[in-house]
């Protein structure tokens, strides 16, 4: 929920700063999901079995796509917070979780034109509906 709102108001402002006249969403959308984000979006607990799962099989999944960009981001950044401070796996991937600044959304293009539709949808839907 945090994600979805926090990619509704970078879509907002976006699309209100934009400077050429006719805008489309999926450009606007392009636009927004290469800026960075304010995090993750992703659990503590959830990231300590998915970094213990890639310690154990070297192996990452979605690799290619955005789930999978993601995972190597803040991986790298474990080992490198843990090789310069000195500290645990659980420690370097706690600070990296709640320092956050992720580089982007990790949503492919595709997938964040439907999740800006549902999300108006549903928005109408709510006011409707008081």
């Amino acid at each position: 929920m945090m994600r979805d709102r926090d990619f509704m108001l970078a879509v907002r402002r976006m699309a209100h700063h934009a400077t050429s006249c006719p805008v489309t969403v999926p450009d606007v959308v392009r636009a927004v999901l290469r800026q960075p984000a304010p995090s993750y979006y992703v659990g503590m607990p959830y990231a300590w079995r998915r970094l213990r799962h890639y310690r154990r099989t070297g192996h990452i999944p979605y690799r290619g796509r955005g789930a999978g960009r993601r995972w190597v981001e803040i991986f790298s950044r474990v080992d490198a917070m843990r090789q310069r401070h000195g500290i645990t796996d659980a420690e370097a991937l706690s600070r990296v979780l709640a320092h956050g600044c992720a580089s982007s959304f990790f949503i492919e293009p595709s997938s964040g034109v439907r999740l800006y539709h549902r999300l108006r949808y549903n928005s109408r839907k709510t006011k409707t509906e008081l």
